[in-house]
């Protein structure tokens, strides 16, 4: 098959998050791959919300983290692939970001 689309979407809730009682962590993940011939494109959000009724003073009651990602490909032969990416990250109230490129060669022996 020359063409697909594949979606996803996963809801995830996670109680008393890293041990600690009281702390939720809910994530939600949405993503897309497609294939057109010999191209590849994905996209991708995860959210993640932190709810920690019982934190000190000190510390943030809640926090929202988001990560979106973007790839695309092309296949070139059955051996050697190209791949190229960019993230957007924002976690803890801190913005980054990166882009990210891998050239496949597969060597059968």
């Amino acid at each position: 098959r020359e063409t697909s689309l594949i979606p996803f979407v996963e809801l995830v809730r996670i109680e008393n998050f890293s041990g600690e009682r009281g702390r939720v962590a809910n994530y939600l993940t949405i993503a897309a791959i497609g294939k057109y011939a010999s191209w590849t494109a994905s996209s991708s959000l995860m959210i993640r919300d932190i709810k920690r009724p019982n934190a000190p003073n000190n510390l943030p009651k809640s926090s929202s983290d988001r990560q979106l990602q973007f790839s695309i490909g092309y296949k070139f032969t059955d051996d050697l692939t190209l791949d190229v990416s960019r993230a957007v990250i924002q976690e803890n109230g801190y913005n980054a970001g990166i882009f990210g490129a891998t050239l496949n060669y597969l060597y059968k022996f």
